[in-house]
């Protein structure tokens, strides 16, 4: 995981009395991300994904197509779900940094894979974009889309057997999660992303701006230490 510059707190429930504040400055976005927001609504953007409460049916009917092995993509199943649903992974890019990206552990947060479809479609049709070269050609991507169909098929956290796959990572009581540690002990990722939604009412920093992404590199203990995975991640 990695760490933000400025950590997003939560202003849901914000205070009344207090005195409004100037606007934040917004920072200039990098240099190349121009192109690509130019190119995202024609060229980027996978069709058919609207409606954030597709089930993992629907989004692999419009993944697959994207997912051909002449675009450098490789797919298989890696698990079944509680009702038998298909668990797979997708592998893309040749470089020695594996990375692992996984998505949707709460049925009912479907951002991060529609995101994934988007990304399937940029390194698939864009291969001689500058960013899709460097990418190809010092990592591997290890991509988990939907971890948790069930859930995804009723538009719920947990899975179905009603347990939250964000909290099962010791006792592995689900085959969802028993999926996940094998393909990350497979794997064994140098930067792993833990992809979820977050409410609009978070905010970076002690500003007024909105997070619209937020990048966490959590501690692994109660003491908040800072050990050799959580450095690199930051």
């Amino acid at each position: 995981m990695m760490i933000p510059t400025t950590i997003a707190r939560n202003t849901e429930a914000p205070d009344v009395t207090a005195t409004p504040r100037a606007t934040t400055p917004v920072p200039p976005p990098p240099s190349w991300l121009s192109g690509l927001d130019a190119l995202y609504d024609t060229d980027l953007r996978a069709a058919g994904l609207d409606d954030r409460t597709f089930d993992a049916e629907h989004w692999w009917s419009v993944a697959t197509p994207l997912l051909e092995k002449k675009r450098g993509f490789r797919t298989e199943e890696i698990g079944r779900s509680v009702e038998d649903r298909p668990l797979r992974h997708v592998r893309w890019g040749t470089g020695k940094t594996s990375v692992l990206l996984w998505s949707q552990m709460h049925g009912d947060e479907s951002t991060a894979s529609m995101a994934l479809a988007d990304l399937f479609r940029f390194l698939g049709e864009h291969p001689d974009h500058p960013l899709v070269k460097q990418l190809h050609a010092h990592a591997t991507l290890h991509v988990f889309p939907i971890v948790n169909p069930d859930g995804a098929a009723r538009f719920q956290r947990r899975n179905a057997q009603g347990i939250d796959l964000n909290r099962d990572a010791r006792v592995l009581a689900t085959p969802e999660a028993r999926t996940l540690k094998a393909l990350f002990d497979r794997v064994k990722p140098v930067y792993g992303f833990n992809l979820h939604d977050q409410r609009v009412g978070y905010r970076a920093g002690d500003s007024d701006r909105g997070t619209a992404i937020a990048l966490l590199s959590p501690p692994y203990n109660h003491a908040a230490d800072v050990n050799d995975v959580r450095t690199r991640a930051i």
